[in-house]
């Protein structure tokens, strides 16, 4: 059967080619001077040619294994509607949408844009598990510089939407629901943008040469798909957030993509999608952290629970109270007391559940000195008077990826967080059964050694208890 570690962040072709699996297949959409349904296309005078990520390749292996879930319930998945779909979406919303192999065979046919699509697919594994999609086209113009970016999501749990059938038919059809949805949600994303609509009043105007960016760079980890997988947990609960794009601050490289990953990880680690509370870039607000950890994880979680919270992003210094703050996507280190959450707080928080473990991993660094660790502007670092909160971590379990001192770095190649990659990496070399103690010893010389190859240290820090703790149990 297939389990959450077959789940892929895979191209926008996996979304329509499971839609063929479960119902007959979708009518053929044609490109035409107007929209389905008579509606006048909002763009109907410029061109767009489209390309799917790396992640592509992978999709008749993962289409395959869903077939063969499906243990012959219904047709199988086409492999084609991946062209149909794409086609139909863009082509509701331009003038004409071309399916390119990769960005330069798209810039090679002279489009006024080039949309680069990409999704994350979470099936359901059980009626009371949860199917989700969410899909990010990112419109670049003649020069490859970003134009516009549609950013959707859908989401249901499968006994919750739909009664029809049993077993594997109820799946299907909750998939379908959320795939549609999901489409209708990406082309009412393009009709309404601002941008594209900014874009095509001004007309597509090629950029002189000189001013060219570069092409946008598709990063593709060893690590992002979990080499293994462990059976559903009830008792399993998370909380992963990941801000890379702040509302005012610089950027924290790769946090985003940090977190998807450890979401993905953590489905195959056993934790259901319905236990896992996922907060990326501007939905990573102060005001949802606190929700989440102080109400909505002591509401849910009990004494068989196991809790698994991260964090990928800035921390900041206080340079009154020495206290590390978390910063959320709306914070702003001249208030942060105001505006960031302190780690002492988190620790207090989480030592108050009635879980049975709480294992915290953050992949941030609190020095002031660069790196995923911010302080007003104008200020010194404070380096080692920074209280990380170590004396409230009690009954926790606690990875951070560097000393008080430090500054965190990135593992450009992978695009993640140096700490997040090895961390991720160590579970992948451990098919999920490593314990905390056992992936700390595993990833803090991997953490240090790439770190000096980079002139700097970077010493990752274990503390607390449940520290022989199995991860996938």
């Amino acid at each position: 059967m297939i389990r959450g570690g077959l789940s892929k962040r895979l191209g926008l072709a996996v979304l329509p080619l499971l839609l063929g699996g479960c119902m007959a297949d979708a009518p053929q959409r044609h490109d035409s001077s107007v929209a389905a349904g008579g509606e006048a296309k909002p763009y109907p005078n410029l061109t767009v040619a489209w390309v799917a990520g790396d992640n592509a390749k992978e999709i008749p292996d993962y289409i395959d294994k869903f077939n063969v879930f499906c243990m012959g319930f219904g047709r199988s998945t086409p492999r084609d509607m991946v062209e149909k779909a794409v086609a139909g979406e863009l082509g509701k919303a331009f003038g004409t949408a071309v399916r390119a192999e990769s960005l330069e065979a798209a810039a090679a046919l002279k489009p006024d844009l080039i949309a680069v699509v990409d999704a994350y697919l979470e099936l359901p594994k059980s009626v009371f598990s949860t199917a989700s999609v969410s899909v990010k086209t990112t419109f670049l113009d003649a020069s490859r510089r970003p134009v516009a970016q549609v950013d959707v999501e859908s989401r249901k749990i499968v006994n919750e939407v739909t009664s029809f059938g049993l077993g594997v038919p109820r799946l299907k059809n909750a998939v379908w629901l959320t795939l549609d949805e999901a489409m209708i949600k990406l082309g009412a994303g393009y009709a309404q943008s601002a941008k594209l609509a900014e874009f095509a009043q001004k007309g597509a105007v090629d950029a002189p040469a000189a001013a060219a960016a570069p092409a946008v760079k598709v990063y593709r980890s060893d690590v992002d798909t979990p080499s293994y997988a462990a059976p559903e947990d009830d008792h399993a609960f998370a909380l992963v957030v990941g801000v890379e794009k702040y509302q005012g601050l610089p950027e924290a490289q790769f946090a985003a993509r940090d977190a998807e990953a450890v979401r993905r990880h953590l489905r195959a680690l056993g934790y259901p999608e319905r236990n896992i509370l996922y907060l990326s870039n501007e939905r990573a607000l102060k005001s949802a952290i606190e929700k989440y950890v102080e109400a909505w994880l002591p509401e849910h979680v009990d004494e068989k629970s196991r809790v698994f919270v991260y964090f990928s992003g800035h921390g900041a210094p206080d340079v009154v109270s020495k206290q590390a703050y978390l910063v959320p996507w709306d914070g702003d280190p001249k208030f942060l007391a105001n505006t960031a959450y302190p780690v002492k707080r988190l620790y207090e928080k989480l030592n108050a559940l009635k879980a049975a473990r709480v294992v915290v991993a953050l992949d941030s660094c609190f020095s002031g000195a660069g790196g995923r660790s911010v302080i007003p502007q104008g200020l010194r670092p404070l380096v080692t008077q920074v209280d990380p909160g170590s004396l409230k971590i009690g009954k926790l379990a606690v990875l951070t990826a560097s000393g008080a001192d430090e500054v965190t770095g990135t593992a450009e190649a992978q695009g993640h967080g140096l700490f997040t990659y090895y961390l991720l990496q160590g579970l992948n070399k451990a098919g999920g059964h490593g314990t905390v103690a056992s992936l700390y010893d595993f990833l803090k010389p991997k953490v240090q050694d790439a770190a000096r190859e980079d002139s700097r240290d970077q010493t990752p820090q274990l503390l607390g208890v449940n520290l022989a703790a199995n991860l996938s149990e």
